[in-house]
C-alpha cells in the first residue's frame, strides 16, 4: 500500500528558523524522498493537520501546492493501476519531476521480439516464444502479483526464482528449462543492443541441461 509523509526538515537551509517541506513515500520497491522546495519558518508547520498553518494568503497558495501534488500521485497511480502498467518508483519520481522515464517491461519486450522477428523465424519457433510469454506472465501474475517486470530491475534473483518456478510449478524438464532461458537471452540481447538496458541480468546465470539417450 502507498504511503505519503509530508514533513518539515529543518536541515539545510541557509534561512535560521526556516525548513523545507519535504514528501516521503513509501509502498513500493524502494521509498522516495522528494523536495517541494518550499520553505517556510519552522513554526508555520502543523505536522498535526501536515499542513502550513493558516495565518495569511501565502499558506493557502502553499498548501494548495501540497495538496495538488498529492493528487497527482493519487492519479499517476489509479490511471497505471487501472490500465494494467507498471508502478515503481523510478517511474512515479519521474513523473513528479516531470520527466519522462518509461521502463519498457519484460512481457512487452518479448511480444516485440515476437513482433518483429516474425517473418524470419519459423512458425515453431514463434510458437515457442510465445510460451515463453505465457510462462512468465502466469509467474508474475501468480507468484509476484504484478503485470509485467521492468526490464533495468532484471537480475540474478529474479530469473533463479523464474527457474524454480519452472521447475515446481510448470514441471519443466532441466533441457526445457535451458532452452527457454536462451530464448530469453536473445530478448535480452536485442534490449541491450537497442539501448533500452545496460547490464546483462544473465551474465553469472547458468541453466542446466541433461543429456538424453
Amino acid at each position: 500500500m502507498l504511503k505519503m509523509y509530508f514533513l518539515c526538515c529543518s536541515y539545510r537551509t541557509r534561512i535560521k528558523d526556516n525548513g523545507i517541506i519535504k514528501l516521503r513515500i513509501a509502498g513500493l520497491d524502494k521509498q522516495i524522498n522528494h523536495s517541494t522546495r518550499i520553505c517556510i519558518p519552522i513554526a508555520d508547520w502543523d505536522s498535526k493537520k501536515v499542513q502550513v498553518k493558516s495565518r495569511n494568503e501565502q499558506a493557502y497558495i502553499l498548501n494548495k501546492q501540497i495538496s495538488d501534488l498529492r493528487t497527482n500521485i493519487i492519479d499517476f497511480i489509479e490511471s497505471r493501476t487501472k490500465n494494467n502498467e507498471i508502478i515503481s518508483a523510478d517511474l512515479l519520481k519521474a513523473h513528479i519531476n516531470g520527466e519522462s522515464k518509461e521502463t519498457k517491461g519484460l512481457i512487452d519486450m518479448i511480444q516485440y521480439y515476437i513482433d518483429t522477428n516474425r517473418g524470419r523465424l519459423s512458425i515453431g519457433t514463434i510458437k515457442q516464444y510465445t510460451s515463453i510469454r505465457s510462462k512468465i506472465t502466469k509467474y508474475l501474475n501468480q507468484e509476484l502479483l504484478i503485470p509485467d517486470f521492468p526490464l533495468d530491475k532484471l537480475n540474478y534473483r529474479y530469473l533463479n526464482d523464474y527457474r524454480m518456478f519452472l521447475e515446481s510449478k510448470c514441471a519443466n524438464a532441466p533441457n526445457t528449462i535451458d532452452r527457454d532461458v536462451k530464448r530469453l537471452k536473445a530478448i535480452i540481447h536485442l534490449a541491450q543492443k537497442l539501448e533500452i538496458i545496460k547490464e546483462d541480468p544473465f551474465k553469472n546465470f547458468k541453466s542446466q541441461t541433461v543429456v538424453t539417450e
